[in-house]
């Protein structure tokens, strides 16, 4: 999963972790998002929105005063998506529950589950809560 992560969104995962800036991609993915020096800034509330007071701040004290560029990690979000579509199904979810819960058709959660290789997670997935 990593691999498919640019660097500064590693970083971003090193600090915050996976949820939060999952949460952040979704948020703010393909714009430009400025970074406020303090969390009272009016712009620091749509962060707060997004990924929660104790992220926000993190990410305030890594980028204060800084643009940065979101890009979408369609690959990394998509792989996150299919294994907890796939943990989700394990789990006993039914198949049309998890087609209306993700927006994807039967044929396609049928594919995720069929090819989505999650039996030896690397420390990086674990450590990233998949």
């Amino acid at each position: 999963m990593q691999n498919l992560l640019p660097q500064r969104i590693r970083e971003m995962v090193a600090l915050i972790g996976w949820p939060a800036t999952a949460s952040f991609i979704r948020a703010f993915g393909g714009k430009r998002v400025f970074v406020p020096k303090k969390i009272t800034a009016p712009w620091a509330q749509a962060l707060v929105e997004a990924i929660g007071d104790d992220a926000t701040q993190k990410l305030i004290d890594w980028a204060a005063d800084t643009m940065i560029e979101v890009p979408r990690c369609r690959s990394a979000m998509n792989y996150a998506r299919n294994v907890e579509i796939v943990a989700a199904y394990t789990d006993g979810t039914d198949i049309n529950e998890l087609v209306d819960r993700f927006g994807l058709t039967y044929r396609q959660t049928m594919n995720i589950l069929k090819h989505t290789d999650t039996s030896v997670p690397t420390d990086n997935q674990l450590e990233w809560g998949f």
